[in-house]
């Protein structure tokens, strides 16, 4: 038999049983909110959503038309309603350039966008330019197109021009915003001075009620776009062209935020050369390692108010209601919300 351990005898004896507290897990690492798949990352969700969010920047361009650029969309267009699915409304915007001589009619724009008129807003492209001018005002007018995209650049027309402050001065009567964007900057033929929105300021300033939003928010310096919105109360400006470009975006909401002019800022993805999920988790993203120029980083509810503007509303758009979310059946399509706080 074997003898106990007269140590492990007393101290069974006299000293108290205790009960050994359970092991505590340590709280997982802080994560920078903004990478995909973390707490602080754009998550995909299901069914209804409170918040509205429109594209501000797609541009029709079938498939079969060869681009007239070096860099092709990274995209195909037939693919715009599965790339929409994390998007409700996007601004839908024609070609319209004597000078490069690329154009996709109003015609061809109006007739996609009635597809779905609900979620798809048209753009008839204008070429201020151009001798039908008068005639293709009227026709926005006839077939109702919401509004007017013109590229000052691709077009050859400097924004001060008396035909640019005629398109202006049509739009202003007839309540038609417009947007302004030149997609074939890079063309040898495209005038890049005319790009520059600082040449805005002076037209503009006659036409105060006008609804205006802004395109190549970085290709033209910044302070220019920022100093542009601070002086004019109905202008805003979309950032598809800067949205994949992580450096730059942070840079300038950082500048915009400085300036507090970031309620002017819009989504736009450029599609068919980004599409709208890229630009949403990169807007999310922009406070991530990596993606930081120095400074504070920009406040989760700037990024998420810039990913949910109301631009219908703002562009005082009179646009068919969404349809009514279904809450029995959740959707069983995923898009881009708000990041879990």
């Amino acid at each position: 038999m074997q003898t106990p351990d007269p140590i492990r005898l007393f101290q069974s004896i006299l000293l108290p049983s205790r009960t050994i507290p359970p092991v505590r897990k340590p709280p997982p690492p802080e994560v920078p909110p903004g990478i995909p798949g973390t707490p602080g990352s754009p998550t995909a969700s299901f069914g209804a959503v409170s918040a509205v969010t429109i594209d501000a920047h797609t541009r029709l361009w079938p498939d079969d038309r060869p681009w007239p650029l070096r860099r092709p969309p990274a995209h195909r267009w037939s693919r715009f309603s599965e790339a929409m699915h994390c998007i409700d409304r996007a601004l839908v915007l024609g070609v319209r350039s004597e000078r490069l001589g690329i154009e996709i009619p109003a015609a061809q724009v109006a007739d996609f966008c009635s597809e779905v008129p609900e979620s798809r807003i048209p753009f008839a492209a204008i070429d201020p330019l151009a001798e039908s001018l008068a005639d293709d005002l009227a026709e926005v007018g006839e077939r109702n197109i919401t509004g007017i995209t013109i590229a000052p650049a691709d077009t050859g027309t400097r924004p001060t021009h008396d035909r640019f402050v005629q398109v202006l001065d049509w739009c202003a009567s007839n309540n038609r915003p417009i947007h302004i964007s030149n997609p074939f900057l890079e063309h040898p033929r495209s005038i890049m001075d005319f790009a520059r929105h600082a040449l805005l300021d002076e037209p503009l300033a006659d036409f105060p009620d006008l609804r205006i939003v802004i395109s190549d928010l970085g290709l033209v310096p910044i302070e220019e776009t920022l100093l542009l919105l601070t002086k004019h109360d109905h202008i805003y400006a979309e950032c598809s062209r800067i949205a994949t470009r992580p450096w730059l975006l942070r840079h300038t909401l950082t500048c915009a935020y400085e300036r507090e002019v970031t309620s002017r800022l819009l989504i736009g993805s450029g599609f068919p050369f980004a599409m709208p999920e890229q630009v949403i988790t990169a807007a999310y993203s922009v406070n991530t390692p990596g993606s930081t120029t120095g400074g504070a980083p920009i406040p989760r509810e700037i990024i998420r108010a810039i990913v949910d503007r109301d631009l219908i509303r703002l562009l005082d758009i009179d646009a068919p209601a969404l349809p009514a979310p279904a809450s029995a059946t959740p959707s069983l399509t995923p898009r881009i919300t708000e990041p879990a706080a």
